[in-house]
């Protein structure tokens, strides 16, 4: 139980340290880190945590679209995110209209072609 614990407040630490302003919505759910990105940082905040010294999120397992029809935000862009040395997920989830620019993420991510 003590090693959970200390695991939580791990994470916790690391949240905490993370810039606040480039996420709608940051929470760790199901030893999972969920992450709500806006449309004007989610390349920076990709950047962050491949590079973060803490983090180290070094592979991008997936990525998805999905289409909500009808919603003010139609499109929902999903970037799963591995860290082995923290054996941690992390969903990276940016909302985008139907007339915005996603910038590709290859020069990150090379698998992501």
């Amino acid at each position: 139980m003590e090693e959970n614990l200390n695991f939580l407040s791990y994470i916790h630490n690391l949240v905490e340290s993370l810039n606040f302003k480039n996420f709608l919505s940051l929470f760790y759910k199901h030893l999972q880190l969920v992450c709500n990105s806006n449309q004007n940082s989610y390349f920076i905040n990709l950047f962050n945590f491949k590079n973060f010294s803490l983090f180290k999120f070094i592979t991008l397992s997936d990525y998805s679209a999905l289409h909500y029809p009808g919603t003010l935000s139609e499109f929902e862009v999903n970037y799963l995110l591995l860290s082995y040395s923290l054996n941690l997920k992390c969903f990276l989830r940016l909302f985008i209209k139907k007339d915005d620019l996603v910038l590709s993420i290859n020069e990150i991510y090379s698998n992501s072609n």
